[in-house]
Order: C-alpha cells, then structure tokens, then sequence
C-alpha cells in the first residue's frame, strides 16, 4: 500500500490528505467508494481512514494502521504544509 501511495503522489506533485485519503479507500473498496459512502449525519462514512499513518507521534498501532507508516523509512511522505505532502526517496 505504501509504494502506491508514494508514486499517487508522486504523479501528482503534491497530494493532500484528503485526495491521499480517497485513493487509499478507493484501493481498499474500489473506485468510487470514498465519495458514495456516508453515514447516518451525511457525514463521510471514511473520515480518518488511515490517519494513524500520517501521525508522527505516539506508540504502538491506532486501529489497523502502523503509526507513521506514511511517513517513516527512506522512500515516505513528507509534509509540506498543513494537509499537504510530497514523495521523499533516499
């Protein structure tokens, strides 16, 4: 899942966490996923999907996602700005 992430954003420039968020669901539940699925409020039914892995801190896991997973090792994302990140390769 990594590695696609990378080259998603990588294709891109930049990527925010929102766009890198629906590629992710779209992934895991196919295309289309992120936008068709709500909850009861209307609200995204995928909001904070994955976010463990964009976090730098804590321990152990959140959920089913490594913490950091984005965001640590020598090909990761890179945080830019705020919601914004790029490809690092070493």
């Amino acid at each position: 899942m990594k590695e696609r992430v990378l080259r998603f954003v990588e294709s891109k420039g930049t990527a925010k966490f929102a766009e890198i968020q629906k590629f992710v669901v779209d992934i895991n539940y196919g295309e289309g996923a992120y936008e068709s699925q709500k909850d009861y409020e209307g609200k995204k039914r995928f909001r904070g999907y994955y976010c463990a892995a964009f976090r730098t801190g804590g321990r152990g896991r959140w959920g089913y996602t490594p913490i950091g997973y984005f965001l640590k090792g020598d090909n990761r994302l890179e945080k830019i700005s705020k919601g914004v990140y790029k490809t690092v390769r070493s």
